[in-house]
């Protein structure tokens, strides 16, 4: 039994939406690498920290029970604390949740480990011009006529018009 029209429909509609999911989450890994700091880096800087089970413990007050990795923006170091504008926080289990930028006061003590997330230029480059190669070769075998190309308004089933006839333009 073959499929229904709207059927296809949707799953085509469901395959675009999945490689478009696909193509968002390849952009943010292909992007960005992670660097294991061994000094805190200035205001401003993209960190993820894991705590260690210290500061699980002291922190579940502040960022709730279990948490293992609190990713954010450096604010402000105050003293031998530093301010973090938290923007996920994982969990022992693996479940992550999104938080809106609010402020989250750490100990050095508290902290197993810190990596720095910068722009990486060369995946970046890389990621642009293969999503560029993709683009143009959707325009160009598709015929958009972005090119200057294309139909000139005919449907299928339009009869085929004469050049040689004086009436038919």
């Amino acid at each position: 039994m073959m499929p229904r029209f709207g059927s296809l429909r949707n799953a085509i509609a469901t395959l675009r939406r999945s490689a478009v999911a696909g193509v968002a989450a390849l952009a943010v890994c292909a992007c960005y690498t992670q660097t294991r700091l061994t000094s805190l880096p200035v205001p401003g800087a993209s960190l993820i920290v894991e705590l260690n089970d210290v500061g699980r413990v002291e922190m579940a007050s502040q960022i709730g029970p279990s948490v293992t990795r609190i990713e954010g923006y450096l604010d402000a170091r105050i003293d031998s604390q530093f301010v973090l504008r938290v923007t996920n926080a994982s969990s022992i289990s693996g479940t992550v949740s999104p938080w809106s930028g609010e402020s989250v006061t750490l100990r050095p003590t508290f902290v197993q480990a810190m990596f720095e997330r910068r722009l990486h230029r060369g995946r970046t480059v890389a990621f642009a011009g293969g999503l560029a190669s993709a683009v143009g070769f959707f325009v160009l075998t598709r015929g958009l006529g972005v090119l200057g190309g294309g139909s000139e308004g005919r449907t299928p089933g339009d009869p085929v018009p004469n050049p040689d006839s004086r009436w038919g333009h």
